[in-house]
């Protein structure tokens, strides 16, 4: 665990299979680098990275503390939050 917050279930084996997806995904140029944390307002528990911050050979290597622009991810959660609300739990909505 990162810092003092409790781990959160965070097993060595929650851990491997985190470190085996970013892994994965950078094999097969899903993304050229990611970075995964996970905790509470304690505190971070699990950081992982992997990959570069482009498909370039010399491209820097994401770490800790790498940024990622989140604002094209927003819509896409609004919509998704919005849309699991208006299905009233049932899994579809209407489209008029």
């Amino acid at each position: 665990a990162v810092g003092r917050a409790p781990d959160l279930g965070m097993t060595r084996t929650v851990r491997t299979a985190v470190r085996r997806v970013l892994a994965d995904a950078v094999a097969r140029r899903v993304t050229p680098g990611a970075i995964v944390e996970a905790g509470s307002v304690e505190g971070p528990v699990l950081v992982e990275t992997a990959g570069r911050l482009t498909y370039a050979v010399d491209a820097p290597d994401v770490d800790e503390r790498t940024v990622y622009d989140l604002a094209s991810l927003t819509k896409v959660i609004a919509a998704g939050t919005l849309a699991m609300r208006l299905s009233g739990g049932a899994g579809r909505i209407a489209l008029r």
